[in-house]
């Protein structure tokens, strides 16, 4: 299991930030350690679909320059970024599995990679007409 302090070593805080909340993770109410390993969740999650979608860009604007087809395979990059993902978490001590790790980056409300797009349609308000 990961623990509180595993996830802010693992978050994408700037250290300073990271230092502050693991001397002060073991004075935090429950609700509290709840709060914030949901927001380590979220960051992870934010940097782990940010970086898919950066990877996506990259390989269609290189398609698009070069006028070949795009090679582009979201599973092969999902891959990578978990298995990133999962060494981040073997450094601090937890021997968590790709599994588990991609389970909870779906349980916390994200959208999963394979329904990323590039453009931004998902955003636009909703027709009413």
């Amino acid at each position: 299991m990961i623990t509180l302090k595993q996830l802010i070593q693992v978050a994408p805080f700037p250290e300073e930030t990271k230092n502050e909340l693991l001397q002060k993770a073991g004075t935090l109410s429950s609700d509290q350690v709840y709060e914030l390993e949901d927001l380590c969740w979220t960051l992870i999650s934010s940097e782990y679909q940010n970086k898919i979608r950066f990877e996506m860009q990259k390989n269609l604007l290189d398609s698009a320059l070069n006028q070949k087809p795009s090679d582009f395979d979201i599973k092969k990059v999902e891959e990578k970024y978990l298995t990133e993902l999962q060494q981040k978490f073997s450094a601090t001590g937890t021997d968590e599995k790709l599994e588990d790790i991609r389970e909870k980056l779906e349980e916390i409300g994200n959208k999963g990679p394979e329904q990323m797009t590039t453009d931004n349609n998902d955003t636009a308000p909703p027709n009413n007409n």
